[in-house]
């Protein structure tokens, strides 16, 4: 069974850095665009206009890097979901063998129970169900959240940055 979780963990190796690299393509394509329409902006005005009338390009690759940040995550999140479920089938394992080494007594059957029932009740969780839990929030904050949450550090009064 570890070598399960050993190869399904290993599975999400690819997808990851697939993912990586997109959105380290994706951010230096952009830098690189940027850059190369920018240099010969004459004033800030200049420039502001160039980024306008690229934002079709600048939307899209912003996205892709969002979306390939997010699914970087959640591949990097699902590894650590199958590291564990197999560290505990090797814990699992390992008990076991300790629990046989016990002589013969009631206890002895009673420990064999417990532990494979809390094995059970490990083994059934899904990891993926981590990602689709309201604890686990992927998105970037909208312009709205973050507006949000200055109005009200200054009303609670937590903001110190504007006196």
């Amino acid at each position: 069974m570890a070598k399960a979780y050993q190869d399904q963990r290993e599975s999400y190796n690819k997808p990851y850095w697939l993912w990586a690299y997109v959105f380290i393509l994706t951010m230096c394509g952009a830098i690189w665009f940027a850059i190369t329409n920018l240099k010969d902006a004459t004033s800030v005005e200049d420039a502001f206009m160039k980024v306008i009338s690229r934002l079709p390009f600048f939307i899209p690759a912003f996205w892709l890097a969002i979306f390939a940040s997010k699914q970087q995550s959640q591949n990097k999140r699902l590894q650590q979901e199958y590291a564990y479920k197999e560290a505990l089938t090797k814990s699992y394992e390992a008990d076991k063998r300790e629990i046989e080494k016990l002589p013969e007594s009631p206890e002895r059957h009673q420990l064999s129970a417990k532990l494979l029932e809390t094995m059970i009740d490990a083994a059934k969780f899904n990891p993926s169900e981590t990602l689709e839990s309201k604890t686990h929030n992927d998105e970037p904050p909208s312009v709205f959240e973050l507006f949000k949450i200055r109005m009200l550090k200054k009303l609670t009064g937590t903001d110190k940055s504007n006196p």
